[in-house]
């Protein structure tokens, strides 16, 4: 007897020994069951309800006969004389090949499908570790994704201000510009003026 919660040496959860205990009653109380856990042939655990056997759902199973034909169900072909043949003495009559034993298959059964178990629950582990790598990625992208969004937004902002003062100090300068000459302008009619004065002081003085 193996411990409760593992089979072949595996450990398996409570829920997958219940159907495994489930199913192996079904083989061993129904032929048709036991022919099809001995082929490999059930996509769903099977279920022994007292008038049938009925899946792990509670539909009824849809179990494919695996066991030779009845001879009274073979269809009837004539018979055919044939010579009769030596018996060889009794002590020398072949022993008959006694059927597997249905617990036995059942027991095969049950740590193939173990080992089933064994590996989809491997390959869910590594799937829920990928799957947690992708959305700790995620997540992460996320962040410096909305970080950049925040900087370009402040960049963009300074980036409008920083346009409006050049246009200001343009304007600004455009205007000193204009002042500039306006005023040169005034100094060389001003120097005119005061270099007419000081010629006219000299003939003034002249006199």
């Amino acid at each position: 007897m193996r411990q409760a919660g593992e089979v072949g040496g595996r450990p398996v959860s409570a829920a997958v020994l219940d159907r495994l205990t489930e199913t192996l009653t079904a083989a061993v109380m129904d032929a048709d069951a036991g022919a099809a856990v001995r082929a490999g042939r059930l996509a769903r655990g099977l279920q022994h309800a007292g008038f049938g056997i009925v899946d792990e759902l509670g539909e009824e199973a849809d179990l494919v006969a695996l066991r030779p034909a009845a001879a009274s169900d073979a269809p009837e072909k004539p018979a055919k004389e044939q010579p009769a043949k030596e018996q060889p003495p009794e002590d020398e009559q072949p022993e008959e090949e006694q059927p597997e034993d249905t617990a036995d298959a059942a027991e095969r059964a049950v740590e193939e499908t173990s080992a089933q178990v064994d590996r989809l629950e491997e390959r869910r582990d590594e799937v829920s570790d990928r799957l947690r790598t992708a959305e700790a990625a995620v997540d992460d992208a996320q962040d410096e994704a909305t970080r950049l969004d925040d900087e370009l937004a402040r960049l963009t902002e300074e980036r409008d201000a920083a346009h409006r003062t050049l246009d200001e100090v343009r304007a600004a300068a455009d205007e000193a510009r204009t002042d500039l000459a306006a005023v040169e302008q005034e100094l060389d009619d001003a120097e005119d003026r005061a270099a007419q004065a000081r010629r006219r002081r000299r003939a003034a003085r002249g006199k």
